[in-house]
């Protein structure tokens, strides 16, 4: 495995997904939205309940620096 291997490290809501995306960029963190276009095209299937959130994904070296950044922002979800 390579360390760019992209992970999924959440999924949900466009609007939730892109909230966390925000805060660990501000972190200088590289980050990157799946399956988004889903989300504008139809949003009940990226609803909670629906088949294909959306999901947010960060290089698999970066997994500890955003490991607290997500805890933090689900605490306050």
């Amino acid at each position: 495995m390579k360390d760019s291997e992209l992970i999924v490290v959440f999924e949900g809501t466009l609007v939730e997904v892109d909230l966390l995306k925000t805060k660990i960029e501000a972190e200088e963190i590289t980050c990157f939205l799946k399956d988004n276009y889903m989300g504008t095209q139809a949003p009940f299937y990226t609803s909670i309940g629906g088949a294909a959130p959306i999901k947010l994904v960060v290089p698999k070296s970066d997994i500890k620096k955003v490991e607290p950044i997500i805890k933090e922002y689900i605490k306050k979800m």
